[in-house]
């Protein structure tokens, strides 16, 4: 329904105002939802890190865990970085 064009005064106001919360409710459903892909993602990344750092020499696992640290800067400048614009 096109808004401003068919409706006038208290009944457009009203229809303003339910696409509002309709908007902040599918906002705050993405907002959740990615929140919980980056918990998900964050403990994949962990798991994965553990299983690889457990089958490593231990020279291996410190050179490896010194990308991770580095990769994990790097992700943590980017999320900061999204989350500011």
């Amino acid at each position: 329904m096109r808004i401003d064009e068919t409706l006038t005064g208290a009944e457009r106001k009203a229809a303003l105002c339910m696409l509002l919360d309709q908007e902040t409710q599918l906002l705050a459903s993405i907002g959740r939802h990615k929140l919980e892909a980056d918990a998900e993602n964050r403990e994949k990344f962990i798991q994965d890190f553990l299983e690889k750092v457990g089958t490593e020499s231990p020279s291996r696992q410190v050179s490896y865990f010194h990308q991770i640290l580095t990769d994990l800067k790097i992700l943590t400048l980017a999320h900061s970085a999204a989350n500011l614009q």
